[in-house]
């Protein structure tokens, strides 16, 4: 981490007081590696920029491939500065040599090359006094699917990605996940099921875990209910258990990925996400969003991935994401190069989602700032192939999980858990028992 500021006393407090290193000059001066840098901040600074292009050329020298620029500027398109014009209080003509709206810092920072620029509008009396813009750099040139994927038989493949399948024997539903690698099952969870989930969830004001239902009943009783355990085996073919819960109520924001290459070589696509809507979902606040029939594209493997993010393995937990400055932009040229349409979910209550594992997808950024979005995601694989996790249960209701533990990083107290086990037992006639081992061949 390096700081860069020109006002020789925030150097000075800045080294004194937050011994952070940070050189004394502009950024268009400043004594930066090439392609040396992750993530570049530029807080409210390029509207007092003579020539915001140089400055923003700079930042894209700096960055590595895939990597971020982060940029906040006032907003000038936003409502209070249309009314009140030059009477605008950040209307500064001594001060602020450029004036941005959202679409001319777009096309700035597409002129100097960055790409997939975005913005967000925050702040001011109405919420869009400002602009938080994301921008990034190109990722290498030779990015190829040659590159990224493997090959595999059809015989380490689902049986509806195969390339012979009797299409005419197929149901309705394995029809639709065989073209489009997802289903949208409209009412399939009941109320009482979300209800249950939704009381327990605000005892502790929801999960930081990632396996919340090893100690949630309510969660087991939900992602392992009969009617979508009976589905998830009807499309891959083979018994799928549960070992990965997101319970946040906002969009996660995490960009265009796929599911599959975060996974071991030999799952193959043996894996689906389940996006379950616990209430009617707003157009606004950041809807699930995929790629229809990106399923289809080569099986990007993970070795593959963390060798050109110069990993050495996948210990890091953080690699994930780091992943997406690389595919996020490879993905979205192949989306406009194949003329492919994102879709949206906008769901009702009890309504259920379930992607193929190398179905494109993200979270997308809400237009209201923490606008809630409540859902529980849940991510599936083959039991038979994960050998690689510990003991298999069946729940009552009639589905399976990984036994993988009361994770210790869920930020419930021992207190809590056992203040809301109690709750459960009294409030339900459903049991909280995890149910019977199952032993696997």
């Amino acid at each position: 981490m390096q700081g860069i500021d020109p006002w020789s006393a925030v150097v000075a407090i800045g080294r004194r007081y937050y011994r952070l290193p940070i050189q004394a000059a502009r950024l268009e001066y400043a004594k930066i590696s090439p392609s040396s840098q992750d993530v570049v901040l530029s807080i409210d600074v390029i509207q007092f920029l003579a020539e915001p292009r140089d400055f923003l050329a700079v930042a894209l020298l700096a960055l590595r491939p895939g990597g971020l620029l982060y940029v906040t500027v006032p907003n000038f398109g936003s409502g209070e500065s249309r009314r009140e014009g030059w009477n605008w209080r950040h209307f500064l003509p001594l001060s602020y040599l450029n004036q941005f709206t959202a679409g001319s810092i777009r096309r700035l920072m597409e002129t100097v090359g960055f790409e997939s620029v975005r913005s967000k509008p925050f702040g001011g009396t109405e919420g869009d006094g400002f602009l938080r813009v994301t921008a990034f750099k190109p990722v290498l040139a030779n990015l190829s699917w040659e590159g990224l994927s493997d090959a595999v038989d059809d015989e380490g493949l689902p049986p509806l990605d195969r390339s012979t399948v009797r299409v005419a024997s197929l149901s309705r539903e394995q029809r639709a996940w065989r073209e489009n690698g997802h289903l949208i099952s409209p009412g399939l969870i009941s109320d009482r099921l979300i209800d249950n989930y939704c009381q327990a969830r605000r005892l502790v004001e929801g999960y930081t875990s990632s396996t919340p239902y090893m100690h949630v009943p309510e969660i087991r009783d939900l992602c392992l209910c009969k009617p979508l355990a009976d589905l998830l085996e009807h499309l891959l073919g083979e018994p799928m258990g549960l070992h990965l819960n997101l319970t946040g109520w906002t969009s996660t924001e995490r960009d265009w990925h796929q599911d599959d290459y975060l996974n071991p070589p030999w799952v193959n696509g043996h894996y689906a996400g389940v996006w379950i809507a616990l209430d009617r979902i707003s157009p606004d606040s950041g809807p699930f969003e995929f790629v229809p029939g990106s399923h289809r594209w080569p099986i990007i493997r993970r070795a593959k991935v963390l060798k050109l993010l110069g990993y050495e393995d996948g210990d890091d937990p953080y690699w994930p994401w780091e992943s997406e400055r690389l595919l996020t932009p490879f993905f979205e040229r192949e989306i406009e190069r194949q003329g492919l349409r994102p879709e949206r979910f906008i769901a009702n209550k009890g309504d259920v989602l379930i992607w193929h594992s190398r179905l494109v997808h993200r979270g997308s950024r809400p237009e209201r700032g923490g606008a809630e979005r409540r859902a529980i995601i849940s991510h599936y694989s083959a039991v038979r192939l994960r050998k690689d996790m510990p003991a298999i249960r069946r729940h009552p209701g009639g589905g399976l999980f990984f036994e993988l533990g009361e994770a210790s990083n869920d930020g419930i107290g021992k207190g809590l858990v056992s203040k809301l086990k109690s709750l459960v037992v009294r409030q339900r006639s459903t049991s909280t028992d995890y149910g019977p081992a199952i032993t696997r061949q």
